[in-house]
This record gives C-alpha cells, structure tokens and sequence, in this order.
C-alpha cells in the first residue's frame, strides 16, 4: 500500500501496522488542524483514526505481545481452487495482551498487498495460553469480542470469522469480558 496517502483509510491501515508492532504510541496522532477549512473531509476521517487509535492504544502502549496465541487460516479462493495464480497476500495477525479491568487483548489483524484488498480467513486463538489458565477452567461465555472498526459487540469464540476486505486491510478485535461491558455500556459507541 504505497499510494492514496490522502485517504483516512490507507492512513489508518498504515497507523496501525506500524504501530502495532511497537510499544511507542503515546503522544503519536495528533495534528495540526490549519488547513482543517480547505481539507473538511480528509481532517474528518483522519479525526476518526486518532480517536480509534485513543480507545486502542493502551494495549499497544502498555501491553504483551503474544502472537503466538493466535493463527490466521486464509480462507480459499475459487480461483485457487480452479489453479489460478492469485494476487500475493500476507495476513497476520499481531496480539497484545492487557488483561487490565475486564480488557483482554487486543487482535490488530493487517494484510499486506500490493493492492488494497483484504483477504478472508479464520483466526484461531489459543485461549488457555493467552489466559495462562487450564483449558477446563475457561468459560468462552465469560467474554466477547469488539469490532473496533464497525463498533459490533459478539459473543466470543476460539475460532473468529475475519474478514479484511470490508476495511480493504485491516480489521481490529478486542477480547473483553462480558462484565466489563456490562460496567462500561458506553465504551462501545452505539
């Protein structure tokens, strides 16, 4: 994704990809609104990343990365299946883990392609080992999953449907406990 940088959503996507890999995010996303009047829409969009990115960033900030808890399953194409050749694309997917409050980690999952188009797959998640407790022990009822991207509250489950084409690259999933949001109703935009 080299071009279109006057896109909110190519600058999203460049956010969280680079930032997801570091721990130095604070402070990172402000602007200078003096040419908000002449570029109203590009400052409106770009708003809407950095405040995505204030509700995430303490994960990025302050917690673990655990990739390994984690796989994405690329789901196959019909022109593979035919014998095609398919446009090269890498999917990952990055894991921090905050366990702080009921918030559990968060799952930044980007594709890289020389074109902007997702790709559409199942990540699988290890949740014994992010929960560093007995399998027996783990209710998936106990938590849910947040779409940071379309605001959707679902309920959780080891095996997650991901779809990155809606977004073009990137999707944004938080793993929370079901208290949490019961505490917090207003942390998930309605």
């Amino acid at each position: 994704m080299g071009y279109d940088l006057e896109d909110p959503l190519t600058l999203r996507f460049k956010m969280f990809d680079l930032l997801s890999t570091s721990s130095v995010v604070k402070g990172i996303g402000y602007y200078q609104g003096y040419r908000a009047f002449s570029d109203a829409a590009f400052m409106a969009g770009l708003s809407q990343v950095h405040t995505l990115l204030a509700d995430v960033e303490d994960y990025y900030a302050d917690g673990e990365r655990v990739d390994a808890s984690a796989t994405f399953i690329p789901e196959a194409k019909s022109e593979e299946k035919a014998g095609f050749k398919k446009t090269p694309i890498t999917t990952v997917v990055r894991i921090h883990k905050l366990n702080r409050e009921g918030r559990l980690a968060l799952l930044t999952i980007v594709t890289h392609c020389n074109k902007p188009m997702g790709e559409e797959g199942t990540v699988k998640i290890n949740l014994p080992d992010l929960l560093k407790l007995p399998a027996a022990s783990i209710e998936e009822k106990d938590w849910v999953l947040i779409d940071r991207l379309s605001d959707t509250i679902v309920p959780f489950s080891s095996r997650i449907h991901v779809d990155t084409r809606r977004s073009k690259n990137l999707a944004l999933l938080e793993i929370a406990s079901a208290a949490w949001i019961e505490k917090h109703p207003g942390a998930i935009p309605k």
